[in-house]
């Protein structure tokens, strides 16, 4: 490993994870957010609430795509002549790949879409790979060419956040046109950075060669979120 990249890694888990998670914990966030402007604390609700949401489709996609490959990945489970326990021991490093599955998925549903190995790209306006590792979590990438509809999909983010925000706005009412839009934008531009963050801890290297470029480009996430 990358020294820089692991400590870089680290201190970014740290600010994400362990600090909100410490500051939960003791009753210190409660303190501090209730000196926040009412607007602040609103355009953090509804960050959390989009990103939430949007990881919920970006799941269900990977797992749609997943099942209808599935006759893929059971072939791929077929040529690796796996014993029980080594099937079993796949089927967990699958699931705990799923959450960078996730955050390719965010970056697919935006437009930008993510590298599977140099020179390639998934995006649902483009598809094209090259040789990839025999692993079942590789199955869910869409082959062949991209589909028609792929242009419209970029709507669904839009559809998601405006519905989170308009379920924010239901929890948190404002009369002020001005306030009610701040806190919409807002929510936007966080989750917008959020989700960013999340696909660059999720993106990497996974192997020498063409494999050392795998994952969404950051600038191109922010860009589109």
């Amino acid at each position: 490993p990358v020294t820089a990249r692991v400590v870089g890694a680290v201190l970014l888990g740290t600010l994400l994870v362990a600090f909100p998670g410490i500051a939960v914990g003791s009753g210190r966030a409660a303190i501090w957010s209730s000196r926040w402007p009412v607007a602040v604390a609103v355009a953090l609700a509804g960050a959390r609430r989009i990103v939430l949401w949007f990881a919920t489709l970006s799941l269900a996609v990977v797992l749609t795509s997943l099942a209808a490959n599935w006759g893929t990945a059971a072939n791929m489970f077929s040529q690796l002549h796996s014993s029980t326990g080594e099937a079993v021991l796949q089927l967990g490093l699958s699931a705990l790949l799923l959450p960078n599955a996730v955050a390719f998925g965010s970056a697919w549903l935006l437009g930008p879409g993510f590298a599977a190995g140099s020179a390639t790209i998934v995006a649902p306006t483009a598809v094209v790979l090259g040789p990839l590792p025999v692993f079942p979590l590789v199955a869910a990438l869409p082959g062949g060419e991209a589909q028609p509809w792929g242009s419209w999909v970029v709507l669904a983010p839009v559809v998601v956040a405006a519905a989170a925000i308009l379920r924010t706005q239901w929890l948190y009412p404002t009369t002020q046109w001005d306030q009610g839009a701040l806190r919409g934008a807002g929510s936007g531009v966080l989750a917008a950075v959020a989700v960013t963050l999340l696909t660059l801890l999720a993106s990497g290297s996974i192997g020498p060669g063409r494999m050392q470029e795998f994952g969404p480009h950051g600038l191109d996430v922010l860009t589109h979120g």
